[in-house]
């Protein structure tokens, strides 16, 4: 152990006699008394320096005694009184509440709740969620699950097959996973349409004519088809040239446009887009597994998000009593046109909907609108306007809370709250004294002037942005950090917050197409550029060239690519790498196989494979071999290499 010990000298150059007057001695350090501690926030107990209550020993500052996070004070009184809001005292120390966090040293603020500005992760209320591109997000894994109050939580994403809930975004594990309805009726993680599962995972299901596994997954081939046997190879095929969404001819014959399409209660006939195709007939629809079903009548139990032709014509899927049921359109429901009496209680009687009445719309069209004291819920339904201090919903109806006031967030929970005259984007008369302007406005750094639209408004002056909180914050310079998704307006003129280096910053603007900042996609010249968030980017489909600026056409497996580049393989589970001759071109990650110019994923041990297939379709140095009658990856083999370099090893030692 080494300690750092500082001797204070006084040197008589006439006698060359050295006095020392006093001694530092750092933290950890034997000592006598307090005044011996270098740091003025130790101090010495059982002859030993040692940080105070409150400070901890920070090794990255010479062993500095640095306050904790969340000090704010002291309290060694008899009383034990924290005179800071929202602080109490624990062993003579003041700490912010675990609901709030420390600013500039005295003062304990509110943590932010999910999708809120941060500059640190502990200003984040729920502790799986961390600061990044300055907003509040939940870990890796883990999804905004919302609560009763209207508040969010980080939960742990949902394996697939696991129970979630739906109208819940991005809470399932695998990225080509969907929370819907499976055949029970029950809302489940599965995989996209366009995928399957394999063990636990999700992988794209195969195109026409692409190698597939005899006794797989049912749905691994995509659309109708099914994997046959061709030229000794299994590939997905459609089963006849005549399944459904196959072209065929339509026939004069009255009967003889059926007898092409081989599903049962098909037929031959023109589709929406104007193409012949085998069709179910119209008193049919398609299910997920392409078969014909018979339309749901009146009453009868049908699917969420199923097809759009699963009830019979008037009728549409609604959930009624915790379950979805055809049920008939409703003449004068929320939003159809009436008539508007001249009784007194004529209004009311044409709309079916309690609480409602035909009226005016702001578009100027007689409607069936929810009473002024009400507004449209998203079951239709109208439900009394919120009061002051009264739970709102986030992102809901403006008309939730009643007139002069708004939904806002108050103690992570969201509330209707008083409108703030003279606040940001309220109304306000233009004064003509220098100073005029900015007196109406309450918010600092505000001013009265005329809007984009004509309107004159409380704004933020030029040289500010208005921020989600409502407040007036200086516009972010050249290279200072700005947040993804943030106000245009955050960075300073001719400059746009772009991602370098991980990091969201204001930048100048580019020269070249792709990056610049625009507010159209007619004022670029890429023609294979979009106008995204004011900013050209690629098409999909498309990479940026980093050689020329230009949008290019993603490429094909085994075609040479720019390794300066990014993205720019069309397969997503592709990379643009050298191959054995040492030319970069796109090829299968290490993970993946090529087959029939699609990178699938290599199998585990155990796992079925294809005989013949591709040599790498098994990982590692597994095989592909005839295991209990079933050619399966094994990796009996994998020990070969290791022991001939042994045995190679062992004789060259011997010689």
């Amino acid at each position: 152990m080494i300690y750092l010990i500082n001797f204070h000298l006084i040197i008589n150059k006439t006698t060359d006699i050295v006095y020392i007057f006093h001694i530092e001695i750092s933290n950890g350090a034997p000592c006598s008394e307090t005044a011996q501690c270098t740091d003025t926030n130790a101090y010495c107990t059982e002859n030993v320096c040692n940080c105070k209550a409150g400070y901890f020993e920070d090794a990255t500052k010479e062993n500095s005694c640095t306050v904790e996070e969340g000090v704010v004070g002291f309290c060694p009184d008899v009383r034990h009184t924290c005179y800071v809001e929202n602080s109490e005292c624990i062993n003579t120390v003041c700490y912010c509440l675990h609901t709030h966090y420390r600013v500039n040293g005295e003062q304990c603020v509110s943590k932010k709740p999910n999708g809120a500005e941060c500059t640190e992760s502990y200003q984040c209320t729920d502790t799986q969620a961390e600061c990044v591109d300055h907003l509040c997000t939940c870990k890796d894994g883990l999804f905004e699950d919302t609560n009763t109050n209207n508040a969010t939580t980080c939960k742990e994403k949902y394996e697939l097959g696991s129970t979630c809930s739906r109208d819940i975004l991005d809470q399932c594990a695998d990225d080509n996973a969907e929370c819907r309805v499976d055949a029970f009726d029950t809302y489940k993680c599965l995989c996209k349409p366009t995928h399957y599962k394999i063990g636990n995972k999700c992988v794209p299901r195969i195109v026409e004519n692409g190698e597939c596994k005899h006794g797989g997954n049912e749905k691994q081939c995509l659309d109708t088809m099914v994997c046959k046997k061709v030229d000794g190879v299994y590939k997905c095929q459609y089963e006849n040239e005549s399944a459904l969404g196959r072209s065929c001819t339509a026939s004069t014959i009255s009967d003889g446009s059926i007898d092409q399409c081989t599903v049962n209660d098909a037929e031959c006939r023109e589709d929406v887009d104007g193409i012949i195709k085998c069709l179910c007939k119209t008193t049919y629809y398609q299910s997920s597994n392409a078969d014909c079903i018979p339309r749901k009548g009146l009453n009868e139990i049908c699917i969420k998000n199923g097809s759009n032709l699963q009830c019979v014509e008037g009728t549409y899927c609604k959930m009624v009593d915790n379950e979805y049921q055809c049920k008939e359109e409703i003449e004068n429901a929320l939003g159809s046109s009436c008539t508007a009496s001249t009784t007194n209680d004529g209004f009311n009687d044409q709309c079916t909907v309690h609480e409602a009445e035909c009226r005016e719309d702001i578009d100027g069209i007689i409607k069936c609108l929810c009473k002024t004291t009400h507004y449209q819920s998203s079951n239709d339904d109208c439900i009394p306007r919120k009061g002051l201090n009264e739970i709102c919903i986030k992102n809901g109806s403006n008309l939730q809370c009643v007139e002069g006031t708004y939904c806002k967030m108050v103690d992570n929970v969201y509330k209707c709250q008083e409108e703030i005259e003279n606040a940001l984007g309220s109304s306000c008369t233009a004064s003509t004294t220098n100073d005029g302007f900015n007196d109406q406005c309450t918010v600092p750094d505000a001013e009265c002037r005329e809007d984009i639209d004509g309107i004159t408004k409380c704004l933020c002056k030029t040289t500010y942005y208005q921020s989600s909180n409502g407040d007036c914050i200086p516009r972010k310079g050249i290279n200072e950090l700005c947040i993804k998704n943030g106000s245009n307006l955050q960075c300073v003129d001719a400059t746009y917050c772009k991602m370098v280096d991980n990091v969201y910053k204001c930048l100048g603007e580019m020269e070249t197409y792709t990056g610049n900042k625009f507010t159209s996609t007619t004022e670029f010249s890429d023609p294979n550029t979009n106008c995204i968030e004011n900013m050209c980017q690629c098409k999909h489909g498309f990479f940026k060239d980093t050689d020329t600026s230009i949008c290019q056409p993603k490429i094909g497996l085994e075609t040479s690519c720019p390794p300066k580049s990014t993205d720019q393989c069309a397969d997503d589970n592709a990379e643009c790498d050298k191959d054995d001759s040492g030319v970069f071109k796109c090829g299968c990650k290490t993970t993946h196989y090529n087959s029939n110019n699609q990178c699938l994923p290599r199998k585990a041990e155990n796992e079925e494979c294809d005989k013949g297939g591709h040599e790498l379709q098994c990982f590692d140095n597994a095989s592909c071999d005839l295991v209990n009658n079933v050619y399966k990856c094994n990796g009996a083999n994998e020990m070969l290499p290791s022991l001939f370099c042994m045995i190679l090893t062992i004789l060259v030692l011997l010689h």
